[in-house]
């Protein structure tokens, strides 16, 4: 539970980020279930239950609906890709969304774009990069989650840093860590370290 909306965008905006640790390691084929195919997940001792259903094969989308006494979360997910010889670049479109049933406030935001690595020789290894842009409807609040890619940053690939506006657009909260590791919030003194777009 948190006390505002600038809380809720901050742990929005970590795990828009701490999602895409489950790519570390991970680069075998993905599941492709059959048109129509579910899959159920119910947790009644934590108290919310998914569901995912394939609702077309060709082109590959697939919708997930996630449900708690507290919150709702769904998304619409299908993919395009851009083979370049030695890697591959995977442009998720469809968005996630987060409902709080309390306030009824809507969160909605996009996905960063994956860049798989070495497909001919070497270790298979993926980065992402790009801007997440999560959004509040019901109150003009959004956070900004740039996911630092490799081809710019080397090593330092998995640093993901943003920030958390207000309805006026101005920042009250710095975002920073790794997408793998952690994230941590801080207040923001002064001038945004963003330009707020």
């Amino acid at each position: 539970e948190c006390s505002d909306v600038l809380e809720t965008l901050s742990y929005l905006s970590a795990f828009s980020a701490s999602q895409w640790v489950t790519t570390l390691g991970r680069h075998s084929k993905p599941f492709n279930p059959l048109l129509g195919e579910t899959f159920e997940y119910v947790r009644p001792d934590l108290g919310y239950y998914c569901v995912t259903e394939q609702v077309s094969h060709h082109p590959p989308v697939t919708a997930l609906h996630c449900e708690a006494e507290k919150w709702t979360f769904w998304e619409e997910y299908k993919l395009d890709l851009k083979f370049r010889g030695q890697w591959v670049r995977v442009l998720p479109t469809g968005l996630m969304h987060f409902k709080v049933k309390s306030t009824q406030h809507h969160y909605s935001w996009n996905k960063p774009h994956t860049v798989i690595h070495n497909l001919i020789f070497g270790s298979l290894w993926a980065d992402h990069e790009g801007e997440v842009l999560i959004r509040n409807h019901q109150t003009g609040h959004k956070a900004v989650v740039v996911f630092s890619s490799y081809s710019k940053v080397g090593s330092k690939y998995k640093h993901v840093a943003g920030e958390v506006f207000d309805p006026t657009g101005k920042a009250k909260y710095h975002i920073s860590g790794t997408w793998d590791e952690k994230i941590s919030r801080t207040t923001v003194s002064g001038e945004s370290l963003r330009t707020n777009s």
